[in-house]
């Protein structure tokens, strides 16, 4: 499994980038 922290800040990220 990847990195909790990479995990979380590419899902912010990607989260981010959908929500606007």
């Amino acid at each position: 499994m990847v990195n909790g922290r990479l995990s979380s800040r590419l899902f912010m990220g990607y989260n981010l980038y959908v929500a606007f």
